[in-house]
């Protein structure tokens, strides 16, 4: 489950699309109060957040989301134009855990969501022993590795997530 707050409207679509082409659930938002919202009431694995928002700046949304119940464990992913190490610096003091730069390729999106799934997954598979390797959940991760990961080193990773999911879904 992902949270994607983001102003424009192309950028938004784009990034939506990217993801759920790679089997996320989507919710988007076009400022950063409705973000906020989404994310108190969907409870998101990751939320991508821009830093140029109409209404809140996103370092603003990040500090509000980690003051929410469930915002400790959400993976927060920094969206911004701006790529100096002192804004990469600023992104993570925020709260964000990753500061991704504008343009965005779709390999550093899909690599950090990727990652975050792996934790998440690693997370949830000491909870739980059940296996369910033919999975609709695990197939969808399975074909989207494969449709991603030609020059972009996913294929381990997307696999091994899928992997946790065999024996971590219900």
């Amino acid at each position: 489950r992902v949270v994607l707050v983001e102003d424009r409207e192309d950028i938004r679509t784009v990034t939506g699309k990217l993801l759920k082409a790679f089997g996320c659930e989507v919710t988007a938002a076009e400022n950063g109060t409705k973000g906020i919202a989404a994310v108190a009431s969907s409870d998101p694995d990751v939320a991508i957040i821009d830093i140029g928002l109409p209404d809140l700046s996103g370092y603003d949304v990040a500090q509000r989301i980690r003051e929410l119940p469930n915002g400790a464990s959400v993976k927060l992913l920094a969206l911004t134009g701006f790529g100096q190490p002192d804004d990469r610096e600023r992104a993570l003091s925020a709260g964000f855990d990753e500061h991704l730069v504008k343009p965005l390729e779709h390999q550093s999106l899909l690599k950090a969501i990727s990652t975050a799934r792996l934790v998440l997954l690693g997370h949830v598979n000491k909870k739980k022993n059940s296996a369910c390797r033919g999975s609709s959940t695990v197939r969808r991760i399975r074909k989207s590795a494969s449709a991603v990961a030609d020059g972009m080193g996913l294929a381990s990773i997307v696999l091994v997530a899928g992997c946790a999911l065999a024996t971590a879904a219900t």
